[in-house]
């Protein structure tokens, strides 16, 4: 007489049911990253308010670029500067533009803030050949970042609040896309963002 656990149907129900019990788990915590399990540890919270006032200081960061880089088309270009008077009455940050204008001296900054369900700037302009430095951050579930580069492309994830820095280079002008590549909720198939790459100067 066969075991009952080796009948085909007990099998088959029991796979049935684990599966159904996959979605449970994961809202339980069972699947926590070390990073995301990292931040319920400490004492009073301790790490939790840290992460609070990084992802504060990083958004500030993001909308001072936002508000100082927009052009009149309405694209953010981290070379087209607005004077900083411009910037503090639109803004107010003023320890932010600090760091904006030390962020000019080296390579161009690009602050790329991830949040269900999109980026923001949703719209970058950048130029061909130049070196850009992405700093990334998700400021409120983990998401990912996947910089298309033609036939290559960057992918890196983005822990709720951890600034990631990328130095990026695109060799050719076109149209290129950031998606997220970590699933974030129902709306991550259409958590995109649009690169528009320029032709350097001089070139047509």
């Amino acid at each position: 007489m066969r075991h009952l656990t080796t009948r085909p149907g007990v099998i088959l129900a029991l796979s049935f049911v684990i599966v159904l019990l996959i979605p449970l788990w994961a809202a339980l915590g069972f699947f926590q990253s070390p990073a995301e399990a990292e931040e319920g540890e400490g004492h009073g919270g301790g790490m939790a308010m840290a992460r609070e006032a990084a992802i504060k200081e990083f958004v500030a960061q993001a909308q001072a670029f936002l508000v100082s880089n927009t052009r009149p088309d309405g694209c953010v270009d981290p070379t087209y500067a607005q004077p900083v008077e411009d910037v503090v009455e639109a803004d107010g940050h003023e320890a932010t533009l600090a760091q904006h204008e030390e962020d000019h001296e080296e390579n161009p900054v690009v602050y790329l803030r991830a949040m269900q369900f999109g980026y923001f700037p949703p719209k970058l302009c950048l130029k061909a050949g130049q070196a850009y430095t992405f700093k990334m951050m998700a400021t409120d579930v983990t998401h990912g970042a996947s910089i298309q580069l033609g036939d290559a492309s960057y992918m890196v994830r983005l822990p709720p609040g951890v600034e990631v820095e990328q130095q990026v280079v695109f060799t050719k002008p076109g149209e290129y896309l950031i998606y997220c590549s970590y699933y974030c909720g129902v709306g991550h198939p259409f958590m995109k963002a649009r690169i528009i790459v320029e032709p350097a100067e001089g070139e047509m």
